[in-house]
């Protein structure tokens, strides 16, 4: 009788091995086979266009097609583009920002998961403004040094202007 528990209980236990030990192997290594999902990887066309873009600061002239005057708590509002990631950070005049972007064809854009500090300051209008202006944005344009972005409509939502250094 004990012979017979004991191989009934190795049998099930191999068994349970044979599938468990199998099924994880494949879960581990499958994740891990996945690749870098942070970097960006571009055909030549959409490279060029991410080249243009990234690494600049590009400060906020217009929202909604009226101009942003001043400067406030935090400085003045701008927003820049990862280099060699899909991040996207900028300031709102008074808040810091983060999120991610992604250029699917050329002149289409989507930034997303933003998200930012919470200072008050005492015209929080044009921050909530542009902060709605990039969730809504779906499109971009380039023109030298101006950066459009518009939302599906062709509304212009917002006009930067590159301040980087030359």
């Amino acid at each position: 009788m004990a012979n017979l528990i004991f191989n009934y209980k190795r049998n099930t236990m191999s068994g349970f091995y044979r599938f468990f030990v199998p099924a994880l192997l494949a879960i581990i290594f499958g994740t891990a086979c996945d690749g870098p999902s942070k970097t960006v990887q571009l055909n030549t066309t959409m490279q060029k266009e991410h080249d243009a873009l990234a690494g600049k600061n590009w400060k906020l002239e217009e929202l909604m097609g009226e101009p942003v005057v001043g400067r406030n708590a935090a400085g003045e509002a701008y927003i820049k583009f990862g280099t060699d990631s899909n991040r996207v950070s900028g300031n709102t005049g008074c808040n810091h920002f983060f999120g991610s972007y992604k250029l699917a064809a050329p002149g289409q854009i989507a930034i997303e998961k933003v998200g930012s500090t919470k200072r008050a300051c005492p015209n929080m209008d044009v921050e909530t403004n542009y902060l709605k202006a990039l969730g809504d944005a779906s499109t971009y344009k380039l023109d030298g040094d101006v950066l459009l972005l518009g939302n599906a409509g062709n509304d212009e939502l917002a006009k930067f202007r590159n301040a980087s250094p030359k």
